[in-house]
């Protein structure tokens, strides 16, 4: 496991990698859009299309393009973040879940970060899909 720092609470130490920490100091930049059972949901500050977002879990980070047509959800498609190594085949299942389940929401605060310059709320998800 390659722990970029430790962080200690509740007695017990915790993996954090170093894109965890710089969203958590660096929320307005690096918006924060989801949390679901130790996974991120965030986008970076100069984005790109398609719309897309960074998952990361630990030191692992995927990323989920968001494809719709003609206002429905067509297809969502995972590609490997560059630098970071993918996450492990249950989270990469489960994220995408969570991607397709709220697809909406995440290109709702696309927009509104890129395009209207609104910040946007972070969804802290407590219930398994």
């Amino acid at each position: 496991m390659r722990c970029r720092l430790l962080i200690a609470g509740n007695a017990r130490l915790f993996c954090v990698s170093f894109w965890l920490v710089l969203i958590t100091l660096i929320t307005p930049t690096m918006p924060k859009v989801l949390e679901y059972f130790g996974m991120i949901f965030y986008f970076y500050a100069k984005e790109h299309l398609p719309i897309h977002i960074h998952v990361s879990y630990n030191e692992y980070e995927s990323v989920f393009e968001i494809f719709f047509e003609n206002g429905a959800l067509k297809e969502v498609r995972m590609r490997k973040s560059s630098g970071q190594e993918a996450l492990p085949a249950p989270k990469l299942k489960e994220a995408q879940k969570v991607v397709e389940h709220y697809a909406q929401d995440i290109v709702n605060k696309w927009t509104d970060f890129f395009v209207l310059k609104k910040k946007v709320e972070s969804l802290k998800i407590t219930r398994r899909l």
